[in-house]
Formats: structure tokens, sequence, C-alpha cells
């Protein structure tokens, strides 16, 4: 996935992020489905691991900025239910901001995560 590579490797999650990039190429874009499966490759793995830590940390980073935002907007204004409406948009966009460094989960099986993890003690 990161490489752009067609190699073997550790498939991702098929979640709802990419079912409705799935969706949006076949039905909007009408585009036939390939159903390829997205791999991260071992050569990959410690970028994607990277990549995902930074995703994750954008992800909370955004909603804590939009919590904050909305809580202050709520304090500051005399309209408190409009203030409530607009503190739910500002935490949903930031959300989705959030999305633009997206990186799906891998699937792997708890057993697999606890061998990396024991394998990376080791180390």
């Amino acid at each position: 996935m990161l490489c752009g590579k067609e190699k073997r490797g550790i498939e991702i999650e098929e979640d709802d992020v990419i079912r409705s990039i799935r969706w949006f190429k076949h039905d909007i874009l009408k585009k036939p489905l390939s159903n390829n499966k997205v791999v991260i490759c071992n050569d990959c793995y410690d970028n994607y691991k990277k990549y995902f830590k930074k995703y994750k940390s954008r992800q909370r980073t955004y909603i804590i900025l939009g919590v904050l935002f909305a809580v202050f907007g709520i304090i500051v204004a005399q309209n408190k239910v409009l203030a409530i409406i607009t503190g739910i948009v500002v935490v949903g966009a930031l959300y989705l901001l959030s999305f633009l460094s997206y990186m799906p989960e891998l699937k792997i099986s708890q057993k697999d995560k606890d061998v990396k993890k024991k394998g990376q003690k080791q180390h």
C-alpha cells in the first residue's frame, strides 16, 4: 500500500472508510470493482506503523481541538442552542480533517499481535 508495488504482505482491515471508497468508485464513478486486497508489505511495515501512529495522534488532536472550540463557543455564546449546533459541526469538521492522513488498521489476529509484541521486547 505504501510503496504501491504488488507484493505479499499483511492485509488491511476492510473498515467503513475503505468500503466507502469502494462504493464511491463503483456506484458514483461507475468503475468496475477489482476487489484487490490491499496489503502492507513487510518492507513498508515500519513506515506503516509510523504513519498509523501519526494518523491516530492527529485524530485525537483534532477531536480535542473541536471539543475545546465547542465548549468555548458554548460558554461565550448568548444563543446556547446555536452554539451547541455549531460546536457539533466544528467537532465533525475537524474529525473529517483527520482523514487527510488516514491509515487503515491491519487485519492481525490477537495471537499475531502478542507475537509481534514479544519480538519487539527482545530487541
